[in-house]
C-alpha cells in the first residue's frame, strides 16, 4: 500500500538548485493518417493525398477531414519536457482561397486500411476493414459517437492555408500540451483531425505520409528538453498537490511561504535522485 508523506522542505540555500535542460529536436512522419468523406463510408487510407474542408457543388457541398497520428513516445522518452512542437502539411491542390483551418486533439482511436483512391483522389474510396469513415472509428463495426470525429472542440492551434503550394505551419501552446500528454500517457494518443470551415468551399488537398516524394509528406517536430543524469523527474498528480515519487506520495505545501511553485497539471518536478529519499524528503530544483 503507497504511503502518504508530507515533503520534507530543506532551507532555501539547498532547495534552490540551478540545473539547465538539454534541448533536443525530433522530426517525425505520421504513424497513420487518412481522410473521412462526409457523404458516404469512403475513405483513403493508401492515398497519396489528404483532404480537409468543404466541397463545392459537383461534390455536394460534403466536407472531408484529415486525421494524422504521429507515435511521439516511441521516439521521445519518458519524463521529458516539451518545448515546442510544430506540424507542416503541403497543401497541392485547392479551387478556394485563404480560410482556417483547425487542428483538434482526437479523442478515440481511428483507424488506417487499405482503401487507394485513384485520380486526385478527392471523392475517396470504398472503405476497407479498419479504416475511419465519417461515421466509423473502424470500418465497419466500431462507430464514432459524433459523425465526423469525436475531438477536443477547443482547437490546439489554427493557421490559415492559402491557394498556393506550399507547406503550411501548425504552431501552439495546445499542440505543446497534446504531445506532453502522449509521451506521459501514451494509450490517450489518439492524434489530431484537421477540421476546415463547414460553411464555405474551402476544401485543400495535402500531400500524405503515403506521398511519393517523401520530402512533401507531413512532418511533426518536436523540441524537448532531458534533466542531466542523475536526475529525475517526478508527475505531478492530477490534485495538483501530489508528486509521486514511486514509493511515496509526497504533498506539497504550495501555500506556505516562500515555498509558492508555479506548475501546470501533467507536468514534472525534477530532483536528483539521491536527493529524493526513502522517507519523501525533497530537495526542490528550479524547473
Amino acid at each position: 500500500m503507497k504511503k502518504n508523506k508530507t515533503i520534507t522542505l530543506l532551507s532555501l540555500t539547498l532547495a534552490i538548485i540551478p540545473w539547465a535542460l538539454d534541448a533536443e529536436t525530433v522530426t517525425l512522419e505520421p504513424a497513420m493518417d487518412n481522410t473521412m468523406f462526409e457523404e458516404a463510408d469512403e475513405s483513403n487510407g493508401k492515398g497519396s493525398y489528404l483532404f480537409s474542408g468543404r466541397t463545392g457543388s459537383r461534390n455536394g457541398f460534403a466536407s472531408r477531414r484529415a486525421l494524422l497520428m504521429f507515435d511521439v513516445a516511441s521516439v521521445i522518452p519518458a519524463g521529458a519536457v516539451v518545448e515546442e512542437v510544430s506540424l507542416s502539411m503541403r497543401m497541392n491542390r485547392t479551387v478556394s482561397g485563404s480560410f482556417p483551418f483547425n487542428l483538434h486533439r482526437l479523442a478515440d482511436s481511428w483507424g488506417e486500411g487499405t482503401s487507394n483512391a485513384t485520380g486526385v483522389e478527392g471523392s475517396g474510396t470504398a472503405a476497407s476493414t479498419g479504416d475511419v469513415t465519417w461515421r466509423h472509428r473502424f470500418f465497419s463495426t466500431d462507430f464514432w459517437t459524433t459523425p465526423g470525429g469525436d475531438f477536443v472542440s477547443t482547437p490546439s492551434a489554427t493557421t490559415s492555408v492559402g491557394s498556393t503550394v506550399t507547406f503550411y505551419t501548425w504552431n501552439a501552446p495546445g499542440m505543446v500540451t497534446d504531445v506532453q500528454d502522449w509521451i506521459d500517457n501514451p494509450t490517450s494518443n489518439h492524434g489530431w483531425i484537421l477540421i476546415g470551415p463547414s460553411d464555405t468551399t474551402s476544401a485543400k488537398r495535402f500531400d500524405s505520409r503515403e506521398a511519393t516524394n517523401s520530402a512533401n509528406r507531413p512532418q511533426l517536430t518536436v523540441t524537448y528538453s532531458l534533466p542531466p543524469s542523475g536526475w529525475a523527474g517526478y508527475a505531478i498528480e492530477q490534485d495538483g498537490r501530489s508528486v509521486n515519487t514511486g514509493a511515496w506520495l509526497g504533498i506539497v505545501d504550495i501555500a506556505a511561504d516562500p515555498w509558492v511553485f508555479v506548475y501546470d497539471l501533467d507536468s514534472y518536478i525534477y530532483a536528483p535522485e539521491e536527493n529524493v529519499s526513502a522517507e519523501g524528503g525533497w530537495i526542490y530544483a528550479v524547473r
